[in-house]
C-alpha cells in the first residue's frame, strides 16, 4: 500500500476519480497538496435556541458557488459549541484505491477538536462530514468554501475485483438529510449541555444536596470536638485526683 503524490493525485482527478468538484487555482490547475487533497467547507449546520419558542434548532449555512472565496458567508463557533460540516468535494474511490480524512494541525493549535470521519472505503461515492468542537474561550470564525480538513489517498496492494463490494453512493441530499438527524441528537454546546448544573444535577437539586452534605460535615466536626473536648476533660479530671 502506497500513498498517492501530488501528480498521482492529479492524474486521477483529470478522470474525474478521488474527488468530484475539485478547487482549482487562478491559473485553472488543480489545487493538490505534496501527498493530499485539502477538502472545503459546503455546508455549516449547528443548533441555535428559538428565541420564541425556546427550542434548539438545527441552522445551516451553504456554500455559494457564484461568489468567490473571499464574498463567502462566514460562521462563528462560540465557545463550547458543536459544529457540523459537510465538504463542498464529494469522494469518489475507485475499488483499488482508499482514504484517511485528517484535521488541518492548525485546530489542534488554536483549541478547536475535529472528530472526523477517519477511514474511507475503496469504491464509495459521498461527501465527508466532520463535526467540530471549540473547546477554548474565545470564539472561532470559518468561512464556506475554505479547505477545512485533508484526505490521503492509498493504493491497495492487491484488490480481487470480483470479490469486492462496492458501498452504493451517498448523495449530497442524502448526507445533509443525515447530518441533519445526527445534530438534532447532538449537544449543542458541549461545556453548557455537559454543565453538572444544568443536565446531570438541576440547580434546585444541586443545592439541597450540597445543604445536605455541608450539614452531615458540620454536624460530624461537631461531634469530633464535642468527643475531644471530653477526653480532654477526662485527662484533666484525672490529673487533678493524682494532685489530691
Amino acid at each position: 500500500m502506497g500513498i498517492l503524490s501530488k501528480h498521482q493525485i492529479i492524474e486521477y482527478l483529470e478522470k474525474g476519480e478521488l474527488v468530484l468538484n475539485p478547487r482549482k487555482k487562478e491559473n485553472g490547475a488543480f489545487n493538490v497538496e505534496p501527498a493530499s487533497y485539502d477538502l472545503s467547507a459546503g455546508t455549516f449546520i449547528w443548533k441555535e435556541t428559538n428565541i420564541i419558542t425556546g427550542k434548539s434548532e438545527p441552522i445551516s449555512k451553504f456554500y455559494n458557488q457564484d461568489l468567490p472565496l473571499e464574498k463567502q458567508d462566514t460562521v462563528t463557533l462560540q465557545p463550547g459549541q458543536v459544529m457540523f460540516v459537510i465538504t463542498h468535494e464529494e469522494v469518489k474511490l475507485p475499488k483499488n484505491i482508499c482514504g484517511t480524512v485528517y484535521a488541518k494541525n492548525c485546530f489542534s493549535r488554536e483549541g478547536i477538536l475535529a472528530l472526523t470521519t477517519g477511514h474511507v472505503d475503496p469504491g464509495i461515492q459521498c461527501p465527508i462530514v466532520i463535526r467540530l468542537i471549540n473547546l477554548r474561550s474565545i470564539p472561532k470564525t470559518f468561512r464556506l468554501g475554505e479547505p477545512i480538513y485533508t484526505i490521503v489517498f492509498e493504493k491497495l496492494e492487491s484488490t480481487k475485483e470480483s470479490t469486492l463490494t462496492a458501498h452504493d453512493n451517498i448523495t449530497m441530499k442524502k448526507t445533509y438529510e443525515r447530518t441533519l438527524e445526527s445534530v438534532n441528537a447532538a449537544l449543542g454546546n458541549a461545556l453548557n449541555d455537559l454543565s453538572f448544573t444544568q443536565d446531570f444535577i438541576k440547580k434546585e437539586e444541586f443545592k439541597s444536596i450540597f445543604a445536605k452534605q455541608f450539614f452531615k460535615t458540620v454536624w460530624g466536626w461537631v461531634i469530633i470536638v464535642a468527643a475531644l473536648i471530653g477526653i480532654f476533660a477526662s485527662i484533666l479530671a484525672i490529673l487533678d485526683s493524682m494532685k489530691n
